[in-house]
């Protein structure tokens, strides 16, 4: 079972990685004009698919690395 500061340094690195504060503005620019419903489906679709990319790649990463001739090593 991994450690809990194994678990905190994934969780911090994917929070820089993904940055939502910075992502905010550029999320509202870009659903300007829709209303409180239509930008509330729009994030959780975004959301859902960004799990699912996430979880692809969390589960196939050996493999999918492989199809671009990347080593685990040089991750």
């Amino acid at each position: 079972m991994p450690s809990f500061d194994s678990l905190f340094n994934a969780f911090v690195t994917i929070l820089v990685t993904i940055d939502p504060p910075g992502l905010a503005p550029l999320f509202l620019a870009v659903t300007r004009g829709m209303n409180r419903e239509e930008r509330q489906q729009v994030s959780v679709r975004a959301s859902v698919f960004g799990f699912l990319v996430m979880a692809l790649f969390a589960f196939a990463r050996a493999s999918i690395l492989s199809v671009f001739g990347i080593t685990l090593p040089a991750c």
